[in-house]
């Protein structure tokens, strides 16, 4: 039943985003985590991977979104999703672009809903956000090599932590636009 759930939910999408065309957002990428970090109160603690040996390891991404917008302010709604090839989660999520020239400044926030799709095929309700902000150099039209920040923000949890986060480096390909 679940894994029917799941694929439900991705044809839906898929039959919902054909007849959009130029409003529809998928970009193709990877993130590579440098680094972790928390802010407790007001300060900020950060720790790098940059000492480990084993500190590259990518992590596929995929996107698509309904965009809204012309020029240099654009937002959109959509599936975010993150693969390690044997499972993929993906989450609803909302993102705000604001483009000066060659750079783009992205905001993003997901969560709430998860699907799982591989190994353990499943769908899950939780109070799990995932703010992300990031700033990203356009190379040609469809190339953008970008850092960002990501965190995991857990409200009414009884953890000490405000907000954890990792810090990353990305390329990604926006495949339609």
């Amino acid at each position: 039943m679940k894994r029917r759930s799941v694929i439900l939910i991705v044809l839906f999408l898929t039959l919902a985003t054909l007849g959009l065309g130029a409003q529809v957002r998928f970009d193709v990428g990877v993130d590579i985590p440098r680094g972790v970090g928390a802010v407790v109160g007001s300060n900020v603690d950060t720790a790098d991977f940059s000492s480990l040996a084993s500190s590259f390891f990518p992590f596929p991404e995929a996107t698509v979104y309904y965009r809204f917008g012309e020029g240099t302010v654009t937002g959109g709604i959509g599936l975010r999703a993150f693969t390690l090839i044997v499972e993929t989660i993906a989450w609803p999520n909302a993102f705000v672009e604001v483009t000066l020239g060659p750079v783009a400044i992205e905001a993003q926030v997901g969560g709430g809903l998860f699907g799982l799709i591989g190994i353990a095929n499943d769908v899950q309700f939780g109070k799990i956000f995932f703010p992300d902000l990031s700033a990203w150099f356009k190379i040609g039209k469809s190339f953008r090599l970008g850092a960002g920040a990501m965190g995991i923000f857990l409200p009414g949890s009884d953890v000490s932590v405000d907000l954890p986060f990792v810090y990353y480096f990305g390329a990604k390909f926006t495949i339609l636009n």
